[in-house]
């Protein structure tokens, strides 16, 4: 038979055995002395990680806007840098034309004749338009818009193929656009014009340099002004104010062209001769033929200069044709071709 446990003593008293083992059931289950110091490491613990989860966060979001920043500025400076490339190589082309306008005036040099020109407008051309592009690139200031050099290389090579009509649409193309100024413009599209005899469109470019600067009384290029002056007294049976007029231009270039520009002078006497014919000034018109012959440039033939537009109009007149032998005889003294 199982025998009855005795009453434990505690701290010499006595007590009932459950309460006993109650107790001694709770003290076993008391935390140890240490757990409160883990508790309390656990805690700082906790508070450290998320200071580190904070700092974290906080570090991506600055490093993240700092990417954006440096992403940006290097989107704009590979921009800058494409820009640049962009500009380099345009520049690179308006050379290439300066030099395209060089070989142009190495094709027409033996081409160009007495009566539609000079043997050194291109290189006049390509001096000048060099100038203007270097001048431009200098500036930073180069066109996107290459139809302008476009039109200015094939008007300049469609003039010297003889191709005036597309030459001098391809050149005005330049001129409207508003380079009134521009030498490289103004000479190829006065030599289309004057081959042409297309004294209507020349009318149209001298309106607007009397509108524009300069003005026509401005201009100081004597190659300019002898293709105004000699275009003028030609086209004058179509507008009877030009005679004075372009008279008086070709004067003032005379005074502004070079002895040795023997092209240009010739040109300036050959329109010389032509306003005399129209006044009937027979004596001074034997004058400039002598002029001529000093200057001794090679011209067309007769028959080739009596289909001049001028000469056309002029002996469409019955009351001229009785000159033909006189101003044939003149015209024969000079050296032909």
């Amino acid at each position: 038979m199982p025998t009855r446990k005795s009453p434990r003593q505690i701290g010499g008293a006595t007590m009932d055995p459950v309460i006993a083992i109650n107790k001694e059931y709770a003290d076993s289950c008391a935390p140890p002395a240490w757990s409160a110091e883990a508790a309390n490491l656990g805690m700082k613990l906790s508070e450290a990680r998320e200071q580190l989860s904070t700092t974290i966060a906080n570090a991506r979001v600055e490093s993240y806007s700092k990417f954006c920043e440096l992403s940006s500025e290097i989107t704009g400076l590979t921009k800058r840098l494409d820009n640049l490339i962009a500009e380099y190589e345009k520049a690179k082309w308006k050379v290439k034309f300066g030099v395209s306008v060089l070989s142009l005036a190495l094709a027409a040099g033996g081409y160009l004749g007495f009566h539609y020109g000079y043997r050194n407008f291109y290189r006049d051309v390509k001096d000048t338009a060099t100038q203007s592009l270097q001048a431009e690139i200098q500036r930073s200031v180069i066109s996107g818009d290459r139809s302008f050099y476009d039109d200015l290389v094939a008007g300049n090579a469609l003039d010297a193929a003889g191709q005036y009509g597309q030459a001098t649409a391809r050149l005005m193309g330049c001129f409207k656009a508003g380079h009134y100024q521009d030498m490289a413009v103004l000479l190829p599209l006065l030599d289309a014009i004057y081959r042409n005899n297309d004294w209507e469109t020349g009318k149209k470019v001298f309106d607007v340099l009397e509108k524009e600067p300069p003005q026509s009384g401005d201009i100081t290029d004597h190659a300019v002004l002898a293709y105004i002056g000699s275009i003028e007294i030609q086209g004058a049976g179509v507008y009877p104010d030009w005679l004075e007029k372009g008279f008086s231009i070709l004067l003032g270039a005379q005074l502004l062209t070079p002895p040795g520009d023997t092209a240009t002078l010739s040109l300036i006497h050959t329109n010389y001769w032509l306003y005399d014919i129209q006044k009937g000034d027979w004596k001074s018109a034997d004058a400039e033929i002598s002029a001529l012959k000093e200057l001794d440039v090679p011209v067309s033939s007769w028959d080739a200069v009596k289909r001049w537009r001028f000469f056309a109009q002029y002996f469409s007149l019955s009351s001229n044709l009785q000159f033909d032998p006189r101003i044939r005889s003149m015209w024969s003294e000079l050296r032909q071709k």
